[in-house]
C-alpha cells in the first residue's frame, strides 16, 4: 500500500490542538468564521505521524540562526523545562511532548488569568494610527 507524505508546518498541529481544547459553542463560531473548513474533506489518518517538511525546518533553523547573531545552539544553554538543550532531545519524543504541552498549559493558564478588561476594544477615529505607524502621503 502506497501512502502520499503529507508536508505541513509546525503551527497546524498547535491549531488542531488549540481547536481540541475549544468549547463546541467556540467551534461553532470558528465554523463560522472560517466557512471554508465546512468545505473541505478530510484526509484518511496518516499511517505514520505527520512531520515538519524539511523546506520548514531548514527555515526555522536559519531564523533561529539570524536571530541568535550567526551564533549556533549550544547543548549546555537552559532550553525548556528545566532542561538544557542537549537534556531535552535526549528524551523520548513522547516526553519532550510531554513537557512541551506542560509549558504551552502553562502559558494558557496565564492568559486566562487576564481579565476581560485587559483585551477589550475601545472606540477610534477612522484616521487612527497603530503606535509607531507613519501616515501615508
Amino acid at each position: 500500500m502506497m501512502t502520499e507524505e503529507i508536508k505541513y508546518s509546525i503551527s497546524v498541529g498547535r491549531v488542531a490542538r488549540i481547536i481540541r481544547e475549544m468549547s463546541a459553542e467556540e467551534k461553532r463560531y470558528l465554523a463560522y468564521l472560517v466557512p471554508e473548513l465546512r468545505e473541505v474533506e478530510p484526509l484518511k489518518p496518516p499511517e505514520q505521524p505527520l512531520r515538519p517538511s524539511e523546506e520548514f525546518l531548514e527555515q526555522l533553523r536559519q531564523e533561529i540562526l539570524e536571530a541568535r547573531g550567526g551564533v549556533p545552539p549550544s547543548d549546555d544553554e537552559p532550553f525548556i523545562g528545566g532542561l538544557t538543550r542537549g537534556e531535552f532531545y535526549r528524551l523520548p519524543e513522547e516526553e519532550q511532548e510531554a513537557i512541551w504541552d506542560k509549558v504551552w498549559a502553562q502559558a494558557e493558564a496565564e492568559v486566562e488569568k487576564s481579565t476581560e478588561a485587559d483585551y477589550r476594544e475601545h472606540p477610534v477615529k477612522p484616521d487612527a494610527l497603530i503606535a509607531g505607524q507613519k501616515r501615508r502621503p
